[in-house]
């Protein structure tokens, strides 16, 4: 994942992670879905990538949180979507 500004300069890098699909919420936590390299869902300060989580047992394509902060991983294999509830 890389960050630019609106005048398209390079900001920073979030390395070791292959995303397919993220979320941002609107208290700047991301979530990125990671299939291939993490097999999960990584939850990180979208602001300085610190990884504050991190949800096993999905193998998301895409992902999205609502507002009350559960999460929903859509899976192409084996065609499912999963929903994480938030505790």
């Amino acid at each position: 994942i890389q960050v630019f500004d609106q005048n398209g300069q390079y900001l920073a890098e979030w390395p070791g992670i292959m995303a397919s699909g993220m979320d941002i919420t609107e208290d700047d936590v991301i979530y990125v879905a990671d299939y291939q390299l993490r097999l999960g869902i990584v939850i990180a300060n979208a602001n300085d990538f610190t990884e504050i989580g991190f949800i096993e047992n999905a193998m998301p394509e895409g992902v999205t949180v609502d507002g009350m902060g559960n999460v929903y991983a859509g899976e192409v294999l084996p065609r499912n979507l999963k929903k994480f509830v938030k505790n």
